[in-house]
This record gives structure tokens, sequence and C-alpha cells, in this order.
């Protein structure tokens, strides 16, 4: 089923549809769809942080993320999603050149 009709689906509608797809593998019937996702690295955001010799105010501000966000992934009650993973694996890799591009964007 394509996305566009799940999106034009109401959400009992999707459910049911989900628990057919699951019920058909089972029943070895139709295979689920193989879908292939790209691990994104953990950073250690305190590690990288203390590296580039920033408080973690400077670092929220420096890269354009909450400072919340970066306590919350410092104490481990959160982890970074996918899209902020990636980009503080692009500031350990290239942090001079990744506040360049912020400082521009800002």
């Amino acid at each position: 089923m394509s996305v566009k009709t799940y999106l034009n689906m109401s959400e009992r509608d999707r459910d049911a549809a989900a628990l057919a797809e699951v019920q058909a593998d089972l029943d070895g019937t139709r295979a689920l769809p193989v879908v292939v996702v790209r691990g994104v690295p953990f950073v250690d955001v305190r590690v990288l942080r203390n590296e580039l010799g920033m408080t973690q105010q400077v670092f929220s501000e420096t890269f354009g993320f909450a400072l919340s966000a970066v306590r919350n992934w410092e104490q481990h009650r959160r982890l970074p999603d996918r899209a902020a993973r990636i980009l503080l694996s692009v500031i350990a890799a290239e942090p001079e050149r990744v506040e360049q591009i912020a400082r521009e964007a800002f």
C-alpha cells in the first residue's frame, strides 16, 4: 500500500491495514516490505562539547540546538533524533566549518 493511500485513510483504517499486513506475514501469504534504515552513529555530546571547549549554552547557541536538548542528551534522558545525530556527526568531523555555516545562517 502506498504512503499516499495511508495518508488518505483514517487512523482506525490505517491500524486495521497494518494489522492485516502483519497477519498476512504471519500466515505466510505475503511478506512484510523490507525497509532499509541507515544507522547514524551516536555522538557523545558531552565529550564533543568538552573537546570544543564550549559550555552547554555556547554549544547550543553556536550550532542551533535548544539548550534543553543538549542537557537532555548529555544526561541521557533523551537521545538525539536522526537529523540531530547527523548534524552532531558533521560537527565532530568539521566543527569550524559547521560553526561558520551556522554563523552565516543565523
